[in-house]
C-alpha cells in the first residue's frame, strides 16, 4: 500500500508541472485529484474542483421544476423555473469520461467547458482527452489527461444521420443542443435535428417573445404539457426569479371540466389580481371539452374586460373540428391564435438515435447508476419501432432498459419483448391468402386431362373418350367449349 502511495506521489509531481489538464477520479466519479492546469481552464480553484463529482450528462444550466398548490384550488401543479444542479455540477459533467471507461475500457473522447458560464455568448469549446485506468475493483481509479488545444466539433449535430455516431459523439451533439436551446429550455420535444424538431424549436423561440395564446396540437403521449410549459417559463432559464402570479401556469383538464369549473377556474386568475399580470390557464386536451363548457369559456373570454394567455393542447386542429362537428368556432379561433404542431415520433425517425440519447443522460443527471447510450443494434431496433405510445413510450421503454442493464450500455436483451416481436413481424410479414376462382381452376383441370388422354390414344380421339369414359360426341364438344386444338 505504501508503495502504491509513493507511486502515485511521483506521478502527481508530474502532472504539476504539466501544461496539459489533468486529473484523476475514483470508481464513484468523484474528482480525486486535478493538476493547476486543468483548474485554470475551468476557472475554479484545485480545492474546489477536488469536490467535483462527474456525471455523464448534457443538461443546462436551467430547468423547469413542480411546485404543487395548497388549498384545494382545481389546478393541480404549477411550475417554476430553477435548477436542481449546480453551476459546479454542469461544469463538472462537461469532464465525464462515458460510463464504459468505469468498466475498464481505456479509450479517447471529449471534454469542454463553457455551457454553464458562456451558454449565454455561445461558446463551447471542445479538447481531446484520454482516459486510462489505474488500478481494480474498489482501488480503481481513472486517470484523464487533456490536450492542451481546443477542436472544432460544431458540425457534429449537422453531420447527417445520427444512427451512425456512436453514444460518445451522440452525448458531444446532445451538449451542442444545449447550448442551441439555452435561451429556449429543456424539453424533448426539442431535441433533433428533423425538420420536424427545427421547425418547433424556431416556433417556440418566436413564441416566447410574445404573450398570445397558443395551441399545441400533437398525438397523446407526445409532450404537449412538457412544451407548453417551456412556452411559460422559458423566458426564465438563466437564474431564478421571486414567484409571482405571472408566472403561474394553472392546468385544467377538458374531461374533467364542467361549466362550474370553468367559472371557478377562471375567478381564481384574478382572485389576487392587484393590477397585475394575471397566470396563465393551461388547457388540457382542449378538443375534449364538453359543448357546455366550450360556451361557458367562449362568454367568459368575450365578458372580460382584461385579457389572459391562454395555452391548450388537442390531438387535432381546433379549426378542422370546429368545421366539421359541434366545436365552437369563435372558442376555436379564440384558442388558435397560434399553433404549434408536434408530429408523431414514427414521422422523425432520425431524432430518435438523439432522443434516446437524451433521455438517459436525464437519468445519469440524478446521480444515479450511469449508462453511456444505446449500442448500434438497439439503436436500429428502436429507430424502426412504430412507437404508438410517442416520448412517453421512448421514455418509459428506456427507464425499464436502464434497471434491467448490466452493462454501460442499453443492448437489445434490456429491451421489452414486444419491441423485438414488433421487428420480427415486420421482417417476415404473415402471406396474403390467395383467392381461388374455383370455376377457373376446374376448367383448367379439365383441359390437362383431356389433352393428357388425347396425348395417350396418339390423337384417337374415340379411343380419348373411351379413356375419360364420356361418348365421343361429349368429348368433341369440350374441344370446342375449352378452345383446346386438337389438330
Amino acid at each position: 500500500m505504501a508503495k502504491s502511495r509513493t507511486n502515485k506521489s511521483n506521478l502527481f509531481r508530474v502532472f504539476e508541472q504539466t501544461r496539459q489538464p489533468c486529473y484523476l477520479l475514483d470508481k464513484d466519479r468523484n474528482i480525486v485529484y486535478c493538476n493547476k492546469a486543468l483548474a485554470d481552464w475551468v476557472g475554479h480553484p484545485m480545492e474546489s474542483v477536488t469536490t467535483w463529482q462527474c456525471n455523464f450528462h448534457s443538461r443546462l444550466p436551467a430547468n423547469a421544476h413542480p411546485r404543487t398548490i395548497d388549498g384545494g384550488m382545481p389546478m393541480g401543479e404549477m411550475w417554476t423555473s430553477g435548477s436542481s444542479l449546480s453551476e459546479t455540477d454542469l461544469i463538472a459533467a462537461q469532464l465525464a469520461p462515458p460510463p464504459d471507461v468505469f468498466f475498464g475500457s481505456e479509450q479517447a473522447f471529449w471534454v469542454s467547458r463553457g455551457m454553464a458560464g458562456d451558454a449565454v455568448s455561445g461558446h463551447l469549446e471542445f479538447r481531446r482527452a484520454q482516459a486510462s485506468i489505474l488500478g481494480q475493483d474498489d482501488e480503481l481509479h481513472v486517470l484523464v489527461v487533456v490536450e492542451p488545444n481546443a477542436s472544432d466539433r460544431s458540425n457534429l449535430v449537422a453531420a447527417g444521420e445520427l444512427n451512425r455516431l456512436d453514444a460518445s459523439d451522440l452525448h458531444d451533439a446532445l451538449k451542442l443542443m444545449s447550448k442551441e436551446m439555452f435561451s429556449i429550455g429543456e424539453c424533448a420535444v426539442l431535441i433533433g435535428t428533423s425538420a420536424y424538431s427545427q421547425r418547433i424549436r424556431r416556433q417556440v423561440q418566436e413564441l416566447q417573445r410574445t404573450q398570445g395564446d397558443v395551441l399545441i396540437v400533437g398525438p397523446v403521449g407526445s409532450g404537449r404539457r412538457r412544451l407548453a410549459e417551456v412556452l411559460q417559463y422559458a423566458n426564465d432559464v438563466v437564474g431564478e426569479k421571486c414567484l409571482t402570479t405571472a408566472d403561474l401556469l394553472i392546468p385544467v383538464h377538458a374531461d374533467t371540466c364542467d361549466p362550474d369549473t370553468v367559472q371557478t377556474t377562471i375567478r381564481s386568475l384574478f382572485a389576487d389580481d392587484g393590477g397585475a399580470a394575471l397566470p396563465t390557464m393551461l388547457l388540457l386536451e382542449a378538443d375534449r371539452l364538453s359543448v357546455a363548457s366550450q360556451i361557458e369559456l367562449r362568454e367568459f373570454f368575450s365578458l372580460l374586460n382584461k385579457r389572459f394567455r391562454v395555452l391548450a393542447t388537442a390531438q387535432q386542429s381546433l379549426l378542422d373540428l370546429a368545421r366539421t362537428s359541434d366545436f365552437d368556432l369563435e372558442l376555436a379561433m379564440r384558442l388558435s391564435t397560434f399553433v404549434v404542431e408536434i408530429p408523431p415520433l414514427s414521422k422523425r425517425r432520425e431524432d430518435i438515435p438523439l432522443l434516446l440519447q437524451f433521455v438517459i443522460e436525464q437519468s445519469n443527471a440524478t446521480g444515479r447508476r450511469q449508462l453511456s447510450g444505446v449500442n448500434k443494434s438497439a439503436i436500429h431496433l428502436l429507430t424502426d419501432y412504430h412507437w404508438p405510445g410517442e416520448l412517453a413510450e421512448l421514455e418509459q421503454v428506456i427507464a425499464e432498459a436502464c434497471l434491467k442493464s448490466s452493462g454501460p450500455n442499453i443492448i437489445r436483451a434490456d429491451l421489452p419483448l414486444r419491441l423485438v416481436q414488433a421487428e420480427s413481424a415486420r421482417e417476415h410479414p404473415v402471406k396474403p391468402i390467395e383467392k381461388i376462382e374455383l370455376t377457373s381452376f376446374l376448367i383448367e383441370i379439365e383441359k390437362q386431362i383431356i389433352e393428357r388422354a388425347l396425348q395417350q390414344a396418339k390423337g384417337n380421339k374415340t379411343q380419348a373418350a373411351s379413356l375419360l369414359g364420356i361418348s365421343r360426341g361429349s368429348l368433341l364438344r369440350r374441344l370446342s367449349q375449352l378452345g383446346i386444338n386438337d389438330e
